[in-house]
């Protein structure tokens, strides 16, 4: 009688337990993006983006905040081209950060 009573009682404990882990609110883990100043950042163009285009681009859409439809027209560029030319300089500054 006693061990069925244990059996119960660590079964209810496990139980609850579980229940506490799955329904228990948490918060997502946020990716780590490097800290940057537009300072910094105008530096980091400045030395690693080497053509002029690329340098004005990339420095609208980070400094200035521009979205990609007002950056293709603004340099005459299709979205895809501005979207391409964009990610390849963030890769390469990000990687100097």
């Amino acid at each position: 009688m006693v061990r069925n009573e244990t059996c119960f009682h660590f079964l209810i404990g496990l139980i609850s337990t579980i229940m506490m882990y799955v329904f228990t609110v948490r918060e997502p883990k946020k990716k780590q993006l490097p800290e940057y100043t537009n300072s910094r950042m105008q530096e980091l163009i400045a030395e690693h983006i080497h053509s002029e285009r690329d340098r004005a681009l990339i420095s609208r859409r980070l400094l200035d905040h521009i979205r990609f439809e007002p950056l293709s027209e603004e340099f005459g560029l299709s979205v895809r081209q501005t979207k391409k030319i964009v990610y390849r300089c963030e890769k390469v500054l990000f990687a100097h950060l």
